[in-house]
Parts: structure tokens; C-alpha cells; sequence
């Protein structure tokens, strides 16, 4: 734990940044909620920018733009919403409710699951903010799944037609928000470097 209470006195709390989860496009509407109440939610509770567009292929990203611990307190809520949604049938036509209708109440599903379960991230970042990740010769990667007891896996390619690669988190939820939060701190010290081309999931490949 010392080295999360080190690394919280470190942080400028107040710094806004800018996190992009890729999600299924199946697990969207459970984030949205019907007529968008859960995402109003979030909105209004946590005085953050929060966003899922519209994308015609099978994964949307969502972005949040708040200060690292509010994000952290966002993805607390949205994890378990996520883990809901997966669970829950697909709406088919003879269905009395769609799917967003389900998991409209799901904000508050960690209160009754509780947080012993496993979860996966997958973070979209510039593919020049990587090397802060990895560290000289994988200590610093290493270091990270070490302290916050996660799995963390860094794509070698970048998302089709973009310059973002994939990290992919997995491990308890409380870990992947901790570790969330300290990739985050990294990155919004380095400047991006090169071309930026966001990824967008329209331009989704199967290959």
C-alpha cells in the first residue's frame, strides 16, 4: 500500500485528462442506460465529460474527461454495469425490454455483488505513450502489475487506420482502477509525439 499512498501524494489531483475505454458495442447500452439515464447520472454526479458515440461496427469507445481520482470513482460505478451487461440476455424482437432497460438500476449493482470479481480494461493511448508504460527493459510494466496485482498486456499493433494501441487490464476491480489511475499519471506527464490519428471503431477489422 505504500507504494499507492506515495504515488497519491505525487499526483496533481486537479489536472484534467482524458481516458478511452474501448467497449463491445453489445456492453454500450448498459454504460448509456435507457434514454441515457445512467450516463446523465455519471454526468451530473461526478461533474464529468462522459461519452459513448455512435459506431456502426461491434465496439464504441467511451471517454471520460474529469481529474484522475473522479475518473477512478466513474470506473468503479461503470465496471460492474459492464459485468451486468454481459450477463444479461441479448433483446431479440419478441423481447418486452432492450437491453439498456435491464441495466438501467445496475449503477448500483457493486453495493449487492460486491468487488470480487475479475474484470477486464482495454485503454486506447498513442502509440508513443507506450514506451512510459513499458519502462527500460519491461521494469516499469512490470512494476505496475507487481503493485496493483493486475495483468497487463500492451498490443504491439496499433488499431486499424489510427496511431492508438490497446492496453488490455485485467485482474480485480478495485486493482484495475488503481492501475488505471497510475497509467494515467504517466502518460499526462509526456507529451504525444508524431501523427495523431484517435481510433475509430468504424474501421473495425476482424483480422
Amino acid at each position: 500500500m505504500e507504494e499507492e499512498q506515495a504515488f497519491k501524494r505525487s499526483r496533481n489531483t486537479d489536472e484534467m485528462v482524458e481516458l478511452w475505454i474501448l467497449l463491445q458495442s453489445k456492453n454500450a447500452g448498459a454504460v448509456i442506460g435507457k434514454r441515457g439515464k445512467n450516463i446523465k447520472a455519471l454526468r451530473t454526479d461526478y461533474n464529468a465529460s462522459v461519452s459513448v458515440p455512435d459506431s456502426s461496427g461491434p465496439e464504441r469507445i467511451l471517454s471520460i474527461s474529469a481529474d484522475i481520482e473522479t475518473i477512478g470513482e466513474i470506473l468503479k460505478k461503470i465496471i460492474p454495469i459492464l459485468e451486468e451487461g454481459l450477463q444479461l440476455p441479448s433483446p431479440t424482437a419478441t423481447s418486452q425490454l432492450p437491453l439498456e432497460s435491464d441495466a438501467v438500476e445496475c449503477l448500483n449493482y457493486q453495493h449487492y455483488k460486491g468487488s470480487d470479481f475479475d474484470c477486464e480494461m482495454r485503454l486506447l493511448i498513442h502509440q508513443s505513450l507506450a514506451g512510459g508504460i513499458i519502462g527500460v527493459k519491461g521494469a516499469k510494466i512490470k512494476e505496475l502489475r507487481e503493485n496493483t496485482q493486475t495483468t497487463i498486456k500492451l498490443f504491439q499493433e496499433c488499431c486499424p487506420h489510427s496511431t492508438d494501441r490497446v492496453v488490455l487490464i485485467g485482474g480485480k476491480p478495485d486493482r484495475v482502477v488503481e492501475c488505471i489511475k497510475i497509467i494515467l499519471d504517466l502518460i499526462s506527464e509526456s507529451p504525444i509525439k508524431g501523427r495523431a490519428q484517435p481510433y475509430d471503431p468504424n474501421f473495425y477489422d476482424e483480422t
